[in-house]
């Protein structure tokens, strides 16, 4: 009963921002005015929606806690330290996004990639619970019994989820790869024919990208001596006066034709 009186508080207050963001749709306000309300009004969509993600990780993470009444002062010290542990994560995950807006450097401070890491685990947790409690009602409707299903349903899910997030960081910290697409047009003139076109996109300076980051990727770009660079958008998560030393390799990127750049907004 609790939990439900929690989400219909979540419900209300969903309830009032739909209307907070109607009303400023249709009021007559400077644009600028306006921007700065949607961006007030998606901030505070985005924190009731992690709220309650959150909310249900936790309620379902709990479920794998020793129990705290426990005779045994192990089990009691190790459901503390879990808890701690689980309240930090959550934590984390949460405030993200304020972390990262706060704390930008030429590198990435490595509370910043924990918060994200967090953030990123604590979404496949959520969604892997979804998809399971679908598949444990499935085999429920089917008379399958399993013993301690939501246990061994918060399990699954973590445990998978680990997974994937162990991959995606091993994956990231390989850094980019290059892939060559050969684009056939028929009525591109024979002068041009052979032209090589490089795409970046989706860099994403910032809280998590840095520097060396960057002199990586414009050496890997430089090596392929391209006849034209293109940057497709996403290149910054900061601002310029927070990003100015960071974006300065890009002054290296050399091009027969020259390079171009789309800020993808």
């Amino acid at each position: 009963m609790a939990d439900m009186r929690i989400y219909r508080v979540f419900g209300g207050i969903a309830m009032l921002l739909a209307i907070a963001i109607a009303v400023t749709v249709v009021i007559d306000l400077e644009p600028k005015k306006k921007m700065i309300l949607f961006r007030v009004q998606f901030l505070l969509v985005f924190c009731l929606v992690l709220g309650a993600i959150s909310r249900y990780v936790w309620i379902n993470l709990t479920v794998l806690l020793p129990n705290r009444h426990s005779n045994s002062r192990v089990l009691v010290f190790t459901h503390w330290i879990l808890y701690v542990v689980l309240a930090t994560f959550l934590g984390l995950a949460f405030f993200s996004f304020v972390i990262g807006r706060m704390l930008i450097s030429v590198e990435p401070y490595f509370i910043n990639m924990l918060a994200f890491t967090c953030l990123g685990l604590l979404i496949l947790i959520f969604f892997n619970l979804l998809v399971l409690s679908v598949v444990f009602g499935l085999l429920r409707m089917c008379s399958f019994r399993i013993p301690n299903p939501d246990k061994w349903k918060t399990i699954i899910a973590t445990t998978f989820s680990l997974l994937l997030c162990i991959q995606g960081l091993t994956t990231a910290y390989k850094g980019p790869k290059i892939r060559r697409v050969t684009v056939p047009l028929s009525k591109l003139p024979a002068s041009f024919d052979g032209t090589t076109v490089v795409q970046l996109s989706d860099i994403h300076l910032g809280p998590l990208v840095g520097l060396d980051t960057l002199e990586r990727v414009v050496k890997m770009v430089s090596a392929m001596k391209p006849d034209i660079i293109v940057i497709t958008g996403d290149l910054v998560d900061s601002t310029v006066a927070n990003l100015k030393k960071v974006v300065f390799p890009l002054k290296k990127l050399r091009s027969k034709y020259g390079s171009y750049f789309v800020t993808g907004m």
